[in-house]
């Protein structure tokens, strides 16, 4: 077996054929207490590519754990070709407070990737997310919704300029698609700059799981996976 098919990270790796499910440490509390995330890790056994599927990156935001969550756990992925990394509830302090923000710190995670180690509790955080499952990707999703008080319609957001992106955004399917590269410290946008396209998909209010919404953008990711061959059996849907 050759070790270009592992999915390596700092502490483990997952050869072809394997599942990993996982509690990774990013940080610790200001008491000493670890900071763990929710892993999920699919080496398929065929070739193909590796992907990212991340959501709450912003606490309050719970659609896209479901997403996130029935796609590692629910789908029959045993002929996936490539590797999934999933990442259903990136700010898990955040998301324990039922708050956007990381609490105490009152730092916004999605505006400290790729991070830094060594530096704030945020782009800690950020930099052994990034480090570990995002940089080894070809191309990934991240699930968000809108704010406390207001909601969005489903749409994708992504910089349209980029050819990876346009083609990650048209297969996902959505009738609207705004173009913008994303403000600095974003996953989406030091992503993309990194050569790994990757779209936001924008869905509901803060604080409730949206079954419809949930169900809608289920279909999105099985276009995706449609387009990129990693589940031979699904077909794109294409916006319009």
């Amino acid at each position: 077996m050759s070790d270009d098919r592992v999915f390596t990270y700092n502490g483990g790796a997952v050869s072809p054929g394997e599942t990993q499910n996982i509690r990774y440490g990013i940080s610790e509390t200001y008491l000493g207490d670890p900071v763990r995330i929710p892993a999920t890790i699919v080496n398929g056994e065929r070739d193909g590519p590796t992907v990212f599927l991340t959501a709450a990156a912003h606490g309050d935001e719970l659609n896209g754990i479901e997403v996130v969550r029935e796609v590692a756990h629910e789908w029959d992925l045993s002929t996936l070709a490539g590797t999934l990394v999933c990442l259903p509830v990136l700010n898990v302090p955040g998301f324990l407070a039922q708050q956007r923000y990381l609490p105490v710190y009152d730092r916004d995670l999605n505006r400290s990737f790729p991070g830094k180690a060594g530096s704030t509790s945020s782009k800690r955080m950020a930099n052994r997310i990034y480090e570990n499952f995002i940089a080894p990707c070809d191309f990934g999703l991240d699930f968000h919704t809108s704010t406390r008080g207001r909601t969005n319609m489903l749409h994708v957001r992504g910089d349209m300029t980029e050819d990876g992106v346009h083609r990650l955004a048209m297969a996902f399917g959505s009738n609207v698609i705004i173009d913008s590269d994303g403000p600095s410290g974003t996953l989406r946008g030091e992503a993309t700059a990194d050569g790994i396209p990757t779209i936001t998909i924008e869905m509901g209010e803060a604080h409730r799981f949206q079954r419809g919404l949930i169900d809608d953008a289920l279909g999105g990711v099985r276009s995706v996976f449609a387009e990129y061959d990693l589940l031979s059996a699904d077909t794109v849907r294409w916006p319009g």
